[in-house]
């Protein structure tokens, strides 16, 4: 069998370049229809209740992703006439802007007081830029006296103010991010402006990935050029080599353009590692060929050569390593999945290159009149090292088994797991700096969103998230809770002076109500579904650690 292919291959070789480079091509083809996804949820399987829930909460409660704005006052606290007006003006001009469909900050919040009349009305923290210093002290200790308001959009350090932005389904990130920083841009100037959440997260990653792409395989390219050059020193040698691992890229991401499978943070690294695994094969085959040309065969019978005595040990390399990364299909993230397959089918692709087209090449392209002699640098480097496991492979062996021991036994138990979006990124990128100041300020930067499926006007059941929402507020992991809950109790705290959802379902609606007509329609939405049978939580944590 094996003969027969090395006859094919020295009896045929332009019918079986031009049948790989055009099959290569026409496949590899779809390629250019591969577009770029920096949206992390779409990782999750569709199946996923993550997902479900992800869809439930957009459907009922409208736009999910909401965006943090935390503007910080380093050289004084918040309670200054000129920073606290330019938190309204900030917040005026981020509910003016096309890409927003909803701002909540300080300038949106209301206490609930009894009139003269004994009327309970809402009262704006902040509904115009101070001028004068009472109503900075009014606003202060309309804050002071708000626990949950306080929370929310006051930092720890009381340096800092939260502005929460959620954008319109469907606007691009770039469209959103561009517009909240030229609202942000004269707040600037006066003061800190950090900015967080998914949108933030999405565009800094699709400027990784192409980052990525653009400078790691240039690079590993262009290592990969020196050390053939270094290897071989013959231009055919080089050459051949860099168009087979070309080439073995090309089927994948045809095929991932075929199937409109999008380029992720996850599998973007497949043109890397096919790079690096199918030059394996290649320098093999020519290191064969250069050997028996130096030994006296002519080219024919070098390339036979060739193929009678790597085309199976080759092929073994190939269908392992292939195996290896098809294992990663089983992994319910599909990008992780989409990583495996493709790898593996550049190894397959590669190893049919290498073993057919490879050497139909060298049979057609003139030996080099100067080709390697085997006294290269890396041979000298290496040659001296071959012999150790031939003189001594118990001593040799034990060695490399004492150092992996040794590695596994300091190494695993430092093995640690990391799931926080922003700490993937270098330590100074603007998206890592700014999460990291909002977690520092606020215990706060990422939302883990509840849905309560029963009715918002149910006293047991608010009762009972209440209690909820007290217990998990008193952890140190938690920044605050926002939720209907929260304002039906303020609302109360004006009615009776006692700061509870109350036990009446009378009063609970009166409640519900009045904050209805109160605060914006978009504002209701975003706690309570339109037929009021279900409710939103948010409960704003740092960005932890997974290992907590």
């Amino acid at each position: 069998m094996i003969d027969r292919i090395a006859d094919l291959v020295v009896g045929a070789p332009r019918r079986l370049i031009l049948i790989a480079i055009v099959a290569t091509l026409a496949i590899g083809s779809g390629a250019v229809r591969i577009k770029v996804l920096d949206d992390l949820t779409q990782v999750v399987p569709d199946g996923s209740p993550v997902r479900q829930a992800l869809t439930v909460l957009t459907e009922t409660f409208g736009p999910s992703e909401t965006l943090v704005v935390m503007v910080q006052n380093p050289g004084g606290q918040i309670y200054e006439m000129a920073y606290l007006g330019e938190i309204y003006d900030l917040s005026l001009r981020l509910s003016d802007l096309r890409p927003v469909a909803r701002v909540q900050s300080l300038a949106g919040m209301q206490v609930y007081e009894r009139d003269a009349d004994g009327r309970l009305r809402g009262r704006d923290i902040l509904g115009h830029a101070p001028t004068a210093a009472s109503e900075v002290a009014q606003i202060k200790a309309d804050i002071q006296g708000d626990p949950d308001i306080k929370r929310a959009f006051v930092g720890v350090r009381e340096r800092s103010v939260a502005i929460y932005v959620d954008p319109k389904p469907g606007i691009p990130d770039g469209e959103i991010l561009s517009a909240i920083e030229e609202a942000a841009q004269p707040t600037r100037q006066k003061y800190s402006v950090h900015l967080t959440g998914m949108p933030v997260v999405r565009s800094a990653t699709t400027q990784a990935i192409r980052h990525d792409m653009a400078l790691l395989v240039p690079l590993v390219a262009l290592i990969l050029l020196g050390v053939l050059a270094l290897t071989f020193r013959t231009f055919s040698g080089v050459a051949l080599t860099m168009v087979i691992v070309s080439f073995s890229i090309l089927p994948g991401a045809g095929l991932m353009g075929y199937l409109g499978i999008p380029m992720t943070a996850i599998n973007n690294t497949f043109p890397v590692l096919i790079l690096a695994i199918a030059s394996a094969g290649a320098i093999h085959v020519l290191s064969i060929y250069y050997l028996r040309l130096r030994e006296g065969s002519d080219r024919a019978d070098a390339v036979r050569s060739v193929v009678r005595e790597l085309a199976m040990p080759v092929f073994i390399a190939a269908m392992t390593t292939a195996a290896g990364f098809l294992s990663l299909m089983t992994s319910p993230i599909p990008p992780i999945g989409t990583l495996g397959w493709v790898v593996a089918l550049g190894v397959v692709w590669a190893w049919m290159l290498t073993t057919f087209v490879l050497p139909a090449a060298l049979s057609l392209v003139p030996p080099p009149k100067s080709f390697p002699t085997g006294e290269g640098l890396l041979t000298r480097m290496l040659t001296p090292l071959a012999g150790v496991p031939v003189r001594a492979p118990m001593l040799v062996s034990a060695a490399i088994l004492a150092t992996l021991v040794a590695v596994a036994w300091f190494g695993l138990p430092n093995l640690t797991r990391e799931t926080r979006v922003e700490q993937f990124f270098a330590s100074d990128a603007p998206v890592r700096i700014d999460a990291n100041a909002i977690d520092d300020a606020f215990r706060g930067s990422t939302p883990l969103e509840m849905i309560i499926q029963e009715s918002v006007k149910d006293p047991q059941v608010m009762r009972r998230v209440a209690a909820f929402a007290d217990d998990v507020q008193d952890l140190p992991e938690v920044g605050s809770v926002d939720s209907i809950v929260g304002i039906v109790s303020r609302i109360q705290q004006g009615f009776s002076g006692v700061r509870e959802v109350p036990e009446d379902e009378f009063q609970l609606g009166q409640a519900l109500l009045l904050y209805s007509f109160s605060a914006s329609p978009d504002q209701y939405q975003r706690f309570v579904a339109t037929d009021e049978s279900s409710f939103r939580v948010i409960v704003r944590m740092p960005n932890l650690d997974p290992e907590r």
